[in-house]
C-alpha cells in the first residue's frame, strides 16, 4: 500500500511539476459509523484509513492492491482508469505493458503524461491495456475490489480523497466471506450463479425459522 522508492523517484523527476501527499488516519467506530453508516460499519472489518492528495495532473501509475477499498472524493476531482487482471495479462502478452506490472506495484509503469497520453483513451485501439474510466467529483464514492488494477490521476487542480480499506465480516459460520477479488474477475454467468446460491440459502434459512403449521382435528 505504501509508495515504493522507485515511484517516489519517478514522481520527483517527472517532467510535469507536481506533488502528492499521503497520511494515515486512526478513525474510531463512531467516526467510521458517521462516514459509512452504522449498519455498513458493522459488516466491514476496516484494515486502514488514509488521506491521499495531489496537485492537478499528478498520477499514481497502474497498480493493484490486495485489499478492497472505498474511496471517498473529498476535494476536487480524480479519475481512475480501471483495468481487469485478464486485460493486463493480455497487454503484457502483446508487449504493450512490462511484465513487472503483473507483480502489482506502482513502480513498474511510471510514465509521464495524462491518462489519455499513457493509455491512448482517445485512440480507436488502446495503446496499452483496455479498461474503464471512472470520474470522481466531490461527494462521490468508488468501490475498489481487491486485485483490480487502477491508474489514478488528480485532474482540474488539487484533489484529496479518503480511502477506507476493508474486509467483509462473515456473519454465517458455515459461509465463507465474500471474495470481492474473485467476483471482480468472474464472468457474468458465474456472478449470476453466486447470487442464485446466496438467494436460495437465505430462502432455506427463512423457511427453517417458520413456525410449524398447527393441525386442527375436526369431528
Amino acid at each position: 500500500i505504501k509508495p515504493s522508492l522507485p515511484f517516489l523517484e519517478w514522481l520527483a523527476s517527472s517532467s510535469s511539476p507536481g506533488w502528492q501527499l499521503r497520511g494515515d488516519l486512526d478513525l474510531g467506530d463512531e467516526e467510521l459509523g458517521a462516514i459509512l453508516g452504522e449498519e455498513l460499519r458493522r459488516k466491514l472489518r476496516v484494515t486502514s484509513t488514509s488521506l491521499w492528495s495531489g496537485s492537478g495532473g499528478s498520477r499514481t501509475p497502474l497498480h493493484r492492491d490486495d485489499v478492497s477499498a472505498l474511496v471517498f472524493q473529498c476535494v476536487g476531482r480524480k479519475r481512475f482508469f480501471l483495468v481487469a487482471e485478464k486485460d493486463v495479462e493480455e497487454a503484457v502478452a502483446k508487449g504493450k505493458l512490462p511484465s513487472a506490472v503483473l507483480e502489482g506495484g506502482s513502480e513498474s509503469h511510471c510514465q509521464d503524461g495524462s491518462l489519455e497520453d499513457v493509455f491512448g483513451l482517445h485512440e480507436a485501439e488502446p495503446t496499452s491495456a483496455r479498461g474503464e474510466l471512472a470520474v470522481l467529483d466531490e461527494g462521490d464514492c468508488l468501490v475498489l475490489p481487491a486485485g483490480l488494477y487502477h491508474d489514478v490521476e488528480s485532474s482540474d487542480g488539487p484533489s484529496m480523497s479518503l480511502t477506507i480499506r476493508f474486509e467483509i465480516i462473515d456473519e454465517a459460520e458455515e459461509e465463507p466471506a465474500i471474495d470481492l477479488k474473485k467476483l471482480s474477475m468472474a464472468g457474468n454467468s458465474d456472478l449470476k450463479k453466486f447470487m442464485m446460491r446466496l438467494a436460495l440459502k437465505k430462502a432455506m434459512a427463512a423457511k427453517r425459522q417458520e413456525p410449524a403449521p398447527v393441525e386442527i382435528e375436526t369431528r
